[in-house]
């Protein structure tokens, strides 16, 4: 009988033991892309994103919603240079992680970026940076309470209705489309300080004239110009003088003048 409760122990022990070498298996959800899709196009739609006011305009055409969002981002802030580019991100939550890739004066950077989406709206969330300023140090510690919220706006119609040969184009100061008609300011275009007969250009400034619109012949969307030190507005090989009624060079050569 003794030797049965050993003989019977062993096994039970040997049992144990087998049982105690095998490493539990540790189950890893698998990253379903469709359901991540899901839930950003519940909260995050394709369209513009839009602000306005104290000479400043972020413009954020969400063109692409699922599990990579896309868009283009515009930035036009008072006193700095306008930035150009795309974005490309996840949305984790309700917040959008992303990099933004923009030319700045002939240079492509990458900067992260972080929006809060939130009724409909997105919130620009500021924190400390890396040395280069290019990522977040800890995006827990983010904070999204920017003054310039960007609300949503069905742009993609508007500007496909804007074309010039209509007598149309699309505003980026006002983000509308425009009945170029309608503008005060016309100018003629020059030739060797002469006007000629050919289309006519028309500008549009922003309450404070620290910016101004161009619209030139056969494009369907204005160019924006900043104010220099000078009191005149620039962007690029374009310039707008306030001279007689106001004269537009391109490197400069006079192109447009009126009043």
């Amino acid at each position: 009988m003794k030797k049965l409760f050993v003989l019977f122990f062993a096994v039970v022990s040997l049992i144990c033991c087998n049982n105690n070498s095998e490493t539990p298996a540790i189950s890893t959800p698998a990253t379903d892309s469709s359901a991540n899709a899901s839930v950003a196009d519940s909260l995050l739609q394709k369209g513009c994103y839009i602000y306005e006011g104290n000479s400043n305009t972020i413009s954020f055409e969400i063109t692409g919603v699922g599990a990579e969002i896309t868009g283009k981002l515009n930035y036009s802030l008072q006193e700095k240079d306008g930035n150009t580019g795309t974005f490309k991100g996840v949305l984790t939550g309700d917040t959008l992680f992303g990099n933004y890739t923009f030319l700045s004066e002939g240079v492509e950077s990458v900067r992260e970026l972080a929006f809060l989406v939130k009724d409909k709206q997105l919130i620009e969330g500021v924190g400390e940076r890396n040395a280069s300023g290019t990522t977040f140090k800890d995006r827990h510690a983010i904070r999204f309470s920017s003054d310039m919220p960007l609300k949503k706006t069905d742009c993609n119609m508007t500007k496909a209705d804007c074309i010039y040969k209509n007598g149309k184009a699309f505003s980026n100061l006002n983000r509308k489309c425009l009945e170029l008609a309608t503008l005060e300011t016309k100018l003629q275009p020059m030739e060797e300080g002469s006007m000629t007969n050919s289309d006519i250009a028309y500008v549009l400034f922003d309450s404070t004239q620290s910016k101004a619109e161009l619209f030139l012949p056969n494009h369907n969307e204005g160019l924006i110009l900043k104010k220099t030190s000078e009191g005149n507005w620039r962007s690029g090989d374009y310039k707008l003088i306030a001279w007689k009624g106001y004269v537009v060079q391109f490197k400069n050569k006079a192109i447009f003048g009126g009043e």
